[in-house]
């Protein structure tokens, strides 16, 4: 169900208060201007950091073509990231490109198995991982990143991984928050 009402407060505050019963909450982002590059300082980089449920960053085009891109890791509450990406691409008819540190990605058989119908491509990350999610984005109709909590809450994307995406993605991010609440 898709509900609608006007919250008055700081944005960041409200947001992560009306996301806690949410399934996903969902914000925009405008095009990246000059050097400064999008979400710096926005109200979409800093939900990120403080929401209990899947934050979807719609920040640029929105293609019905191409695949879902999963940055996978190998931590054991990445599962959530991990299921997101493959309900997703399930919905949208598309394939799931993993992209993951090592050869092993066991963790997903499971998954493939509730999902027979998505068609899942692996390929391992060489080089810089924050550079291959935007470049993977550049033909994707989503990317799907995990952020471990801390505190209760999601952890910030502030390495060069998550500002690197959330910057410069050629289509929408969706940040999925893992491990204890």
């Amino acid at each position: 169900m898709i509900t609608r009402e006007v919250l008055v407060g700081e944005p960041v505050t409200v947001l992560g208060s009306a996301s806690r019963a949410a399934s996903l909450t969902v914000v925009g982002s405008r095009p990246a201007h000059g050097m400064r590059g999008r979400l710096h300082g926005s109200v979409a980089g800093h939900l990120t950091a403080c929401v209990g449920c899947p934050v979807l960053v719609v920040c640029c085009r929105q293609s019905r073509t191409g695949p879902v891109v999963l940055a996978q890791d190998e931590s054991p509450g990445a599962r959530e990231a991990a299921e997101f990406a493959f309900a997703a691409a399930s919905e949208r008819g598309a394939d799931l490109v993993v992209l993951h540190r090592t050869a092993a990605v066991r963790a997903l058989a499971g998954l493939r198995e509730q999902y027979p119908d998505v068609a899942v491509r692996t390929g391992p990350v060489r080089g810089r991982r924050n550079r291959l999610l935007v470049e993977a984005s550049a033909g994707a109709q989503l990317v799907v990143v995990g952020v471990r909590r801390r505190n209760g809450s999601a952890a910030a994307l502030s390495g060069p991984d998550g500002r690197s995406i959330l910057r410069y993605a050629h289509c929408p991010v969706a940040v999925v928050p893992y491990g204890k609440v």
